[in-house]
């Protein structure tokens, strides 16, 4: 009888052992799976933060090209039409055309009162500068092929407008609008008769504009600001 109680002895301490193993394996493998990381986490995490990537640039982009920005400025727009019509009032030729803007102080000169504007012109003619012709203002007291410029406005445009006859056939590849410097002190509205002269806008027309002799040369310029 005592022999079978201490069979049934171990066998009780041989299970408890065996629980006792169990337990800490399965502790074990718990531990193991708490460490490891949570990839599919991070996996449905990283496409969300890379798609705002794409927003992130968008909105960038959108305030890059806002208006209204320090990279805008004040432009001058100069249209030109210019019609060569046979002495019997034909048309022959319509050309229409814009130019840049070329007065690099005139305007700061202008606006800051150091000086106030003198008389218009406009010059056209050949880029060589052999056959140029001008067309100025009726009280011009310089010489000009042409002396019947007139200024006007057109809603918020600056418009010059006139004419010649040409004495000999030439093509216009150069066009320019000019303007004088008067005294701060003279008004505008008597401009001074002399000054130094500031060329206004200027571009080549491109084909040539074909003049033949006796041709008139019409010509409308028309500034203006945005």
């Amino acid at each position: 009888m005592q022999g079978m109680s201490n069979v049934r002895m171990l066998s009780v301490r041989a299970a408890i052992w065996i629980v006792l193993a169990a337990t800490l394996a399965l502790a074990a493998v718990a531990q193991a799976q708490s460490s490891k990381p949570n990839t599919s986490a991070t996996s449905r995490m990283q496409p969300t933060h890379e798609a705002s990537k794409p927003t992130e640039k968008q909105s960038i982009a959108a305030q890059e090209e806002k208006p209204g920005g320090p990279k805008e400025g004040i432009q001058v727009h100069g249209h030109w039409v210019i019609d060569v019509r046979n002495p019997d009032g034909k048309l022959v030729t319509h050309r229409e055309f814009e130019n840049a803007y070329a007065g690099d102080t005139f305007l700061p000169r202008i606006l800051s009162r150091q000086n106030s504007v003198g008389l218009w012109g406009i010059l056209i003619g050949d880029g060589g500068g052999v056959n140029l012709f001008s067309i100025s203002e009726p009280n011009d007291p310089g010489f000009a092929d042409s002396k019947n410029l007139i200024l006007s406005i057109s809603g918020q445009a600056f418009v010059l407008r006139g004419s010649l006859t040409a004495l000999r056939e030439f093509g216009i590849t150069l066009v320019m609008t000019e303007a004088r410097y008067c005294d701060p002190n003279t008004a505008p509205v008597t401009p001074c008769l002399a000054g130094a002269v500031e060329l206004f806008t200027t571009t080549h027309p491109s084909p040539p504009i074909g003049v033949a002799s006796g041709q008139i040369v019409q010509v409308t310029v028309t500034i203006s600001f945005s």
